[in-house]
C-alpha cells in the first residue's frame, strides 16, 4: 500500500499575479513599498476607503486589503505617491487588475513587434509611403473656435 498523500498530485497554489516581474522591477518596487511615506499613504487610503472599490461597482461589500496603482509605477513612476492614482481593492480584485494589465501589456508589445516586422518586410518605396501616411495622421487635426475658445480636434 502506498501513502496517498505522498503520491497524490501536488495542489496548485497559484497567485493571480503573473510571474513576469524581473528582479530589477522587484527592487524598484521594494524601494517604493518599503518607504515610510508609502506605508502612511497606504494606511490612510485603507482607512478612508475600507471597502473594495471594484466590488462596490458590482454591488458587493468586500473589505479592501490592497492599494492598487491605477497607472502602474513602472510606466508612471512620478505618480506612485499620488492619491488620485490609487484605489483600494480586495486581494482577489487586485490580482485580476494586475493580470489584466500584464495581458494588455503583452498584447501591446506583440502589436509593436508585428508593426516592426511589417516595416522590415517593406521595400523602400512602401516604407516611405507608410511613414508619410503616419505623419499625415499624426499632424492632421481640425481647429474650431467657439465663443472665443479654440479647440483642436484630432
Amino acid at each position: 500500500m502506498y501513502n496517498r498523500k505522498r503520491w497524490a498530485k501536488p495542489k496548485k497554489v497559484g497567485k493571480l499575479r503573473p510571474k513576469e516581474i524581473t528582479t530589477e522591477q522587484q527592487s524598484k518596487q521594494a524601494d517604493t513599498y518599503n518607504t515610510t511615506k508609502w506605508k502612511k499613504i497606504r494606511t490612510r487610503m485603507l482607512r478612508e476607503n475600507p471597502l473594495c472599490e471594484e466590488c462596490l461597482g458590482f454591488g458587493r461589500e468586500t473589505p479592501a486589503t490592497d492599494v492598487h496603482h491605477i497607472k502602474p509605477i513602472e510606466d508612471f513612476p512620478d505618480l506612485r505617491f499620488t492619491m488620485s492614482n490609487l484605489m483600494c481593492v480586495c486581494q482577489t480584485c487586485h490580482g485580476k487588475l494586475e493580470a489584466q494589465y500584464h495581458k494588455d501589456k503583452k498584447v501591446h508589445e506583440q502589436a509593436e513587434r508585428n508593426k516592426k516586422k511589417k516595416m522590415r518586410d517593406m521595400d523602400n518605396d512602401e516604407l516611405r509611403e507608410y511613414r508619410k501616411i503616419q505623419r499625415l495622421e499624426k499632424d492632421s487635426f481640425l481647429t474650431v473656435t467657439m465663443d472665443g475658445k479654440t479647440f483642436e480636434i484630432f
